[in-house]
């Protein structure tokens, strides 16, 4: 993960009050509809990598 991805999970993990990191993933994932997932999501990600 980025340095930014980390530092938007902690900030995230304050204003939620949990306790992880896979905390905030795991509610994210849950609110997260998979069948509007796609890999032009995927793709997003490999551009802001590059």
């Amino acid at each position: 993960m980025h340095e930014n991805d980390i530092a938007l999970l902690d900030s995230l993990k304050a204003r939620m009050g949990v306790a992880s990191r896979s905390e905030v993933l795991r509610v994210l994932i849950a609110k997260t509809d998979p069948a509007t997932v796609t890999p032009a999501d995927a793709a997003v990600l490999a551009e802001h990598a590059a």
